[in-house]
């Protein structure tokens, strides 16, 4: 449950890829990396601090789970990869 603010738009949401790498059923705040991660799966966000949404999203996923593919969880890898080409472009940028 981030809130709009600049920590929850900057935090990693370590949790949640932890919990769709053990293929349960989320719902999140529609903040930062989180909105990004679950972009493709409206059912499993709710825009923060919008209780009614956030409500009727929990409902659903008791009723009919939306379980996202495991692939959506970034590994370590797949981030320290992302971060590396980020680099190099910051690196031939300045050159």
């Amino acid at each position: 449950c981030n809130r709009d603010s600049v920590f929850g738009r900057a935090c990693y949401p370590l949790k949640l890829v932890e919990m769709l790498a053990c293929g349960l059923p989320v719902v999140a705040a529609s903040v930062g990396d989180t909105a990004m991660l679950l972009q493709g799966y409206p059912g499993c966000l709710y825009p923060a601090g919008d209780i009614n949404t956030l409500t009727q999203r929990l409902e659903a996923q008791l009723s009919a789970p939306i379980i996202v593919p495991r692939r959506a969880a970034m590994s370590w890898l797949v981030l320290a990869e992302r971060l590396e080409a980020l680099l190099h472009a910051a690196i031939d940028s300045r050159r």
